[in-house]
């Protein structure tokens, strides 16, 4: 079936809604972090005072806070983000607690600071508890950790009493990666046909009472966390989080109702209607069962900025469009981008072939990242309907950004595993990121019909810009509004701490090795000899390039004392 010209979704008069676009991150999901929990706490402290307001019976146009409505209807999440977007769906279940700065205790932290900064550290995923005599090895490090803390974060109990804030139901999606992908069919006049198959993935998931749709797991807000659906929400948080070969590939059993429900837009129709919204379940090729099973790894692959998945939820339709501008915007999507791609790399011209084929991996995957419809409108003047947090710090004058501005932005995006001083810093900065972002770009034009409830002198103590002519479209209010990032001192390991970190990665070389070896189906002598040659020739050379490789970096980044 096709759709022309479709139109969004209509608005509930003086809502705003809301969607949040997680990208992948690594070990910056603590900054991801960081910014969804100040964003809860914002809206939480918002409705508290206006439920305060209703409690003087004052009609809401006499109010003291702004008195429309904002409804978090949409989240999506690759890598670190994708682990965000579960974490947070779970623990929406409960009242959230904030985060304190400094942190009261981490054993009573909120799930998202548990999971990305005090529940997790490079000496845990140095373990070789993934590892049984006999089993070929799955990833470079021990994820037995990763499972440890899904599990945490899905054991919260349902039941818990849904903020005014949060959509019913809100729209969760996971990208990740399919190794098997799925083949679709192009039928032509003479009988033959070509295959395609599609590798970028993702699952469809709701949270709340109202029924899913085709394709879509419901996630019951009244069950804990062993409900099927929690525990599909889990592996997928899992597989979008699987860095490849750093992280081991999750299997994800898929149904091929989710695949038949797909729509995505085209260009083709007719003349009159260039835009077209396709429905191709019957383009699939067909599949032998209902369930199947499949590997999954990082969905940062090729989509790391899911932000398609939620315009999309927003407007109702894939061909829908949202009102962009600011005069009469009343839906947004936020990316969440801790590495957002601000730097242009000198053009590659090297023909050795001991460069080419990693410069084609990296070609490959940025074609695949490549949206031309997403560069058009940011060329657009007067868009509303799309914005971005991405890092920003200063410190003693110097304003740094994208994974400069981030302790967990080493090692491409591991470093923050390294120390837990690490994930803290980009945690925080995440929250003060978050607050600069509501009060300065999440603005509206006064003339917007989502302020028309307004008491009158809300608009000159709250507007920015000449004659306070944009709105905030989620106030701050008391402590909130003042908190302030302090210029704290930048972490560093000490060049000790480093070097203790030398013998769990040792042990973990050694095993690993050892299981690869034991599963290269080498006969007995083969299997001494390649040990040998490993722990006489390989294993020294290979564990001084990875230290002389995190010295550099770390240094360079300021980030290693001695």
């Amino acid at each position: 079936m096709s759709e022309h010209n479709a139109a969004p979704r209509a608005a509930e008069p003086g809502t705003f809604e809301l969607g949040l676009a997680m990208a992948g991150a690594v070990s910056a999901g603590a900054y991801s972090a960081g910014v969804v929990d100040f964003l809860i706490e914002a809206l939480n402290a918002w409705e508290a005072e206006k439920e305060a307001q209703r409690q003087t019976g004052k009609p809401p146009h006499k109010w003291t806070v702004p008195s429309h409505q904002v409804r978090l209807k949409a989240l999506s999440g690759t890598s670190a983000g994708g682990i965000c977007a579960a974490i947070l769906s779970s623990a929406l279940r409960q009242p959230w607690q904030p985060q304190p700065r400094p942190p009261a205790n981490p054993e009573d932290a909120n799930p998202l600071y548990r999971a990305w900064v005090s529940g997790i550290d490079i000496r845990q995923l140095l373990n070789t508890d993934d590892l049984t005599e006999g089993a070929a090895p799955e990833s470079l490090l021990d994820c037995t950790v990763l499972d440890r803390l899904t599990a945490q974060a899905l054991d919260i109990p349902g039941g818990g009493p849904k903020p005014a804030w949060l959509a019913d139901p809100l729209e969760v999606f996971i990208t990740t990666t399919s190794l098997a992908g799925v083949p679709y069919s192009l039928a032509f006049e003479d009988g033959q046909r070509d295959l395609m198959w599609r590798h970028a993935d993702h699952l469809a998931f709701t949270l709340g009472d109202t029924p899913a749709g085709p394709g879509v797991h419901r996630l019951d807000p009244s069950r804990d966390g062993a409900a099927e659906s929690w525990g599909l929400l889990g592996q997928a948080a899992l597989a979008t989080s699987a860095f490849p070969l750093g992280l081991k590939a999750r299997s994800v059993v898929r149904q091929r109702a989710e695949f038949e429900a797909l729509e995505w837009p085209f260009p083709g129709g007719d003349e009159a209607h260039p835009d077209a919204c396709c429905h191709p379940g019957h383009l699939a090729t067909r599949l032998t069962q209902d369930d199947f099973a499949a590997s999954h790894v990082d969905g940062g692959v090729v989509n790391n900025e899911p932000f398609e998945l939620v315009r999309r939820a927003l407007a109702g339709s894939p061909c829908a469009r949202n009102p962009r501008r600011a005069t009469e915007a009343h839906r947004a999507v936020v990316l969440v981008d801790p590495f957002p791609n601000d730097r242009v790399e000198a053009p590659f011209n090297d023909t050795r072939l001991t460069r080419v084929p990693g410069r084609l991996l990296t070609a490959w995957k940025q074609q695949a990242r490549f949206k031309p419809d997403e560069l058009a409108l940011a060329a657009a003047g007067d868009t509303y309907s799309r914005f971005m947090i991405a890092p920003v710090r200063w410190d003693h004058g110097q304003r740094h950004t994208g994974d400069m501005a981030l302790a967990c932005g080493s090692l491409g995006g591991f470093g923050g595993f390294l120390a837990e001083s690490f994930r803290r810093h980009d945690y925080f900065l995440g929250r003060y990121n978050c607050q600069r972002f509501l009060q300065r770009h999440l603005v509206l034009d006064h003339r917007n019909p989502l302020f028309d409830g307004w008491e009158p002198g809300l608009k000159s103590s709250l507007g920015r810009g000449p004659g306070n002519q944009f709105l905030p479209v989620v106030p701050l209010l008391g402590t909130l509004a003042a908190e302030a990032w302090r210029e704290e001192t930048w972490p560093a390991l000490s060049t000790a701490e480093l070097e203790a970190l030398k013998a769990p990665l040792k042990r973990r070389a050694d095993a690993v090795t050892k299981a690869l070896i034991a599963e290269s189906g080498l006969g007995w002598w083969g299997r001494q000899a390649v040990g040998l040659g490993w722990r006489l020739l390989a294993r020294g050379k290979v564990l001084d390039q990875i230290g002389a490789t995190v010295k550099d970096d770390l240094r360079r980044r300021h980030l290693l004392r001695g």
